[in-house]
């Protein structure tokens, strides 16, 4: 095992990314990489508000670099701390309405922007009534001047700059993975679900309205895999060492779906992408949210080292021994990582690599965002970390 005390940044980094890289395709690394899956929690952590944080980018650069120099941690998620909600651009349109914040944690409301009877325009003239939900969601903004719009957006791109200057920072000061150049995309269902329908809303559309949702889904699909084409031909052959993966994508609303739907629904854009992925030598990291387990053979169909999926909800041990061609990513109970000891905590994670790490395969991470008080605490997230660097396997 390399001892990282003696390298430089850049040669942290490239370890690092290395790690992940043969973790995800079956080679047996040199140690497991250890994602910190971190949200919320590393702002508790310091006695700092995310809100507080959240409209300052200097203070919130400090959160992150103490975050890093504590807990020897390989990857921080950068779009899932202060990066995931642009509130300076919401304040100077006036402020959204899909947000509720307290001092621990910022709720998204499970809003509705496109009415029922509004199927049509959606998928028939979404340029011109696109403009019709923005003001939806942020209603303020219709009393605005245009050079107050244009000065949002420019606010923006300055929130977008900032999120890469951040990952270039972790990388190049503390050798540490951070996001800023795979291919990432979502299916056309979760447009429904996060923005235009709701959760409420779009699992009531897939009884009542199936026809415009599938009508939706088909054509976006289509404009997604045009795009994604755009992309895949000026790659070359194999991965990217530059990041930790070359394609990702996030799943949520597979949640409120049965086998039929996801295969109606999700399984047209994720099998384009995922195949090409695999006849090019990429790989592809899925943030799973809930339970995926019955649809699990769909991710194995691939070959062994295309597809990592994040376990949350599901038994990994289980996941493992069904679908031997997919790389795991989880492994760490939160409940036990907030409640438990250090020693627990540790016999939990040389469980995991033990038996499903040994031959790669394997990515350690808590099973959830990490968000609030008692789903971390310091001494045992320090245990864990401390272990994951010095455990040969």
């Amino acid at each position: 095992m390399q001892d990282m005390s003696k390298m430089t940044p850049r040669e942290k980094y490239q370890y690092r990314i290395k790690l992940y890289r043969d973790a995800q395709s079956w080679k047996k690394p040199d140690r497991i990489p250890f994602c910190a899956n971190m949200f919320n929690w590393m702002y508790i952590d310091q006695g700092v508000s995310y809100m507080e944080t959240v409209r300052d980018y200097d203070k919130n650069h400090q959160v992150i670099e103490n975050f890093v120099q504590t807990y020897n941690v390989d990857q921080v998620n950068v779009m899932n701390c202060v990066h995931r909600n642009p509130f300076i651009v919401s304040d100077a349109l006036g402020g959204s309405s899909g947000y509720t914040d307290n001092s621990e944690a910022l709720n998204v409301l499970d809003r509705c922007i496109v009415n029922d009877d509004e199927f049509d325009q959606l998928n028939h003239n979404f340029p011109e009534f696109s403009w019709t939900l923005f003001f939806r969601r942020f209603p303020k903004a219709k009393d605005m001047t245009p050079q107050e719009i244009v000065h949002a957006m420019k606010l923006l791109n300055e929130f977008y700059a900032d999120k890469a200057q951040t990952s270039m920072m972790l990388r190049e000061k503390y050798g540490v993975v951070a996001e800023v150049d795979y291919y990432y995309f979502m299916c056309a269902f979760e447009d429904l679900f996060q923005l235009y329908r709701g959760m409420k809303n779009s699992s009531i559309d897939l009884r009542r309205h199936k026809a415009q949702v599938e009508e939706y889904v088909d054509q976006t699909t289509e404009n997604y895999k045009a795009a994604f084409d755009a992309w895949f031909e000026s790659t070359p052959y194999g991965p990217n060492m530059e990041e930790n993966c070359d394609i990702s994508t996030g799943i949520l609303a597979h949640t409120v779906l049965n086998r039929k739907q996801f295969d109606r629904l999700y399984a047209p854009l994720m099998e384009y992408i995922f195949s090409k992925a695999a006849e090019k030598g990429k790989q592809v990291l899925v943030y799973a949210e809930g339970s995926w387990d019955r649809f699990g053979d769909f991710f194995n169909q691939f070959p062994k080292g295309t597809v990592c999926m994040m376990v949350e909800q599901d038994n990994i041990f289980e996941l493992r021994a069904k679908y031997p061609n997919i790389s795991l990513m989880g492994g760490i109970d939160s409940t036990l990582l907030g409640l438990g000891t250090p020693d627990q905590c540790v016999a939990q994670a040389k469980k995991v690599i033990d038996e499903l790490g040994k031959d790669g395969g394997l990515i350690l991470q808590p099973n959830k965002m990490l968000s609030f008080p008692n789903d971390c605490s310091r001494e045992n997230l320090k245990a864990v970390c401390d272990f994951v660097n010095s455990y040969e396997i």
